[in-house]
């Protein structure tokens, strides 16, 4: 989609600093058949120019160099955010965050559906990048539900060993008194036993309910502040789903590098962490369930690795060409890589795309 999109003709412009330019001079080059290495020296200037805070050969992250740089896609192709987002909703931040500050957040639309239409003609940035994510919360003593629908480019999450947001909820009852530990071989302990944690128990914790205690949330049917819960789920995933594995700890507790081993899939369904699935209250649940599930499947194309600890690091890539076929990507040192290599190594960055693509 981002190849035919740019190779279209489509954006007309006469800026010298524009970065859709340069990729569109990127993927032109790249597609002449030339035997020429590609150097992006222009595409990392003009991220500089325009990304002040990620100027400099000082290590910088790499999941604030993808955010920054759609940003930067998204206004130079002028698109809108709004595009995107079902009535009643609004754009909030643009990573879909699993403990978010409920003072941060607006819960500006208080239905219980999770309608609308999202295929209204938004930039090509955010038909590709952007989803949808649902976010409710539940009074604890009369049950009235409070919904925001937030769009999202990615999905940050937590991983065992963060000092500020324990495991063993996902694992054991609430306020149970097991917990995880790490082990040697990369894992977690979980209740004194060992076990390897996948992306699919990140998304399960993800989207589980959170209790928020009795001072969070005020209910409008009972007008007073109750015991509540929130849970998040996927509405509307994007054809490119970017994952982020929260290996970086900045806290009053701790400063420190994740360490933990996330098994991570080649192909990947979300169905169960979709609204339809989560919420009774959905929508969607009197559509075909099976033909849902197809549309959820995603495939594998590349993983962010990065080495070394927080003061001294280095990011390497691994990049799916065709149906199998991988590559290691380590500053201008390009590999072939086996699907073994991939998957056993300790991803940052997870990127996924739809299976079946549908096109209006």
């Amino acid at each position: 989609m981002m190849r035919d999109y740019f190779l279209a003709g489509k954006h007309q412009c006469v800026k010298d600093d524009c970065l859709v330019c340069e990729i569109i001079n990127l993927f032109q080059k790249f597609y002449t058949g030339e035997k020429n290495a590609l150097v992006p020296d222009r595409l990392l200037h003009l991220m500089w120019t325009q990304a002040r805070h990620l100027a400099g050969y000082e290590q910088q992250d790499a999941h604030e160099f993808s955010m920054a740089s759609l940003d930067i896609l998204r206004s130079q192709l002028d698109s809108s955010t709004h595009g995107i987002l079902p009535p009643g909703s609004q754009l909030k931040r643009a990573a879909c965050q699993p403990n978010p500050n409920l003072a941060g957040y607006e819960y500006m639309n208080d239905s219980s559906g999770g309608g609308g239409d999202t295929t209204s003609s938004a930039g090509i940035i955010d038909q590709i990048f952007y989803g949808v994510c649902r976010s409710d919360v539940t009074c604890q003593k009369c049950g009235h539900n409070s919904t925001t629908q937030e769009a999202f480019s990615d999905i940050s999450l937590e991983l065992p060993g963060s000092t500020s947001s324990p495991w063993h909820t996902c694992f054991s009852p609430p306020h149970s008194a097991g917990g995880t530990t790490p082990t040697s071989g990369g894992g977690v302990q979980v209740n004194g036993l060992n076990s390897l944690i996948s992306l699919q128990d990140c998304l399960r914790r993800f989207t589980r309910a959170e209790h928020l205690g009795s001072r969070a949330f005020k209910c409008s049917q009972c007008e007073s502040y109750q015991e509540s819960t929130k849970q998040l789920s996927l509405l509307t995933p994007p054809p490119i789903c970017c994952f982020h594995l929260k290996r970086f700890e900045h806290t009053s507790k701790a400063r420190q590098k994740i360490d933990t081993f996330v098994k991570f899939p080649k192909e990947l369904d979300i169905s169960p962490f979709m609204s339809y699935q989560l919420r009774t209250d959905d929508n969607s649940d009197s559509m075909n369930l099976n033909s849902l599930k197809d549309k959820n499947l995603y495939s594998l194309y590349a993983v962010i690795n990065h080495h070394g600890d927080l003061q001294c690091g280095h990011y390497s890539v691994y990049v799916r060409q065709q149906r199998d076929q991988w590559f290691s990507c380590n500053d201008h040192t390009i590999l072939k890589a086996t699907s073994e290599d991939v998957l056993k190594s300790q991803a940052y960055l997870l990127f996924y795309h739809k299976k079946h693509l549908e096109y209006d």
